[in-house]
C-alpha cells in the first residue's frame, strides 16, 4: 500500500483516501484515468466511426494524412481494438482522392499481403514525385509555353528594332540639320559676296563715269543727256559749235 501511495499525486490521493484495500484503489484509479466501462464503449464507438469515415482532406499532404490516421489507430488499440498493418494500408488506399485512382487500382491488383502503412506511404510519395517531375517537363516543352517564349522573343526583337529605328532617325535628323545649317551658311556667304560685288560695281561705275566724255560739250564726268551746255542751248540758241564738233576736233588733233 505504501508503495502505491508514494507513486500517486496529491490529487489522486485525495480521491482514494477513503478506500481501504489495494483492489478498490486500483479500480478507482482505472476509472479516473480510463473512465468507466460506459465511457470506454462510447469512446471506442466514436473512434471506430472516425476510422471508417476517414478520408484525405483537401490540400492535405500525404504525410499529414498518414499521421492523422495513425493517431486514430493508436487510440483504437488503446481501447482494445486490433488492426493489422494490411488493414491500415487498405484504409489508406480507400481514403485517397480520385487523382490516385490509377495508383490504387495498380496496388490492389498487385500482391499486398506484405504491404505495411509505411511502405505504402513511400510508394505514394514516389508516385507524387514522379508526377510532379513529369508535369514540369511537359510544361517546359509544351507548345503553349513555346508560343509564349516566342512571343516574348519577338516583342524583344521588335522593341530592339524600334529603339534602333529611333536612333537612326535621330542621327538622320541631326545630319539633316547640319546640312541645312551648312547650306544656310553658304547662302549667306553668297549674298555677302554679291553685296560686296554690287558695292564694288557701284564704285567702279562711279569711277567709269568720271572717265566718260560728253559728246555735247567734250568734257568728262557726265553723260550727254545730263550735259549742262545742252540745257543752256535749249534755253538760248547759240552760234557756238556743238560739243560734238569740238570732240571730233580734239579727237582729230
Amino acid at each position: 500500500m505504501n508503495v502505491l501511495f508514494n507513486s500517486l499525486s496529491q490529487e489522486e490521493l485525495d480521491m482514494i483516501s477513503n478506500l481501504e484495500t489495494a483492489y478498490e484503489i486500483w479500480i478507482k484509479l482505472g476509472e479516473i484515468h480510463e473512465g468507466t466501462s460506459e465511457y470506454k464503449e462510447a469512446k471506442l464507438h466514436y473512434l471506430k466511426i472516425q476510422y471508417e469515415t476517414f478520408v484525405m482532406l483537401p490540400e492535405e499532404s500525404m504525410n499529414d494524412m498518414y499521421e492523422r490516421l495513425n493517431v486514430i489507430v493508436n487510440d483504437l488499440k488503446a481501447f482494445g481494438a486490433t488492426y493489422t498493418d494490411l488493414e491500415v494500408a487498405q484504409k489508406m488506399l480507400s481514403a485517397l482522392p480520385d487523382k490516385y485512382e490509377t495508383l490504387v487500382t495498380f496496388l490492389i491488383n498487385s500482391d499486398m499481403s506484405r504491404m505495411t502503412p509505411t511502405s505504402l506511404l513511400g510508394k505514394i510519395n514516389t508516385n507524387d514525385m514522379y508526377k510532379l517531375k513529369k508535369q514540369e517537363i511537359e510544361e517546359a516543352f509544351s507548345p503553349k509555353k513555346k508560343c509564349i517564349a516566342l512571343k516574348a522573343e519577338v516583342e524583344d526583337k521588335g522593341k530592339a528594332k524600334v529603339d534602333e529605328g529611333k536612333e537612326y532617325l535621330e542621327e538622320e535628323i541631326t545630319l539633316l540639320a547640319r546640312r541645312f545649317n551648312d547650306l544656310l551658311g553658304r547662302r549667306k556667304g553668297r549674298e555677302k559676296d554679291s553685296s560686296s560685288h554690287r558695292r564694288r560695281g557701284r564704285r567702279g561705275s562711279h569711277k567709269s563715269i568720271s572717265n566718260l566724255r560728253c559728246f555735247e560739250c567734250g568734257e568728262k564726268g557726265h553723260f550727254t543727256s545730263k550735259c549742262p551746255t545742252k540745257e543752256q542751248k535749249d534755253d538760248k540758241p547759240s552760234k557756238k559749235k556743238s560739243g560734238k564738233d569740238k570732240l571730233f576736233k580734239k579727237l582729230k588733233k
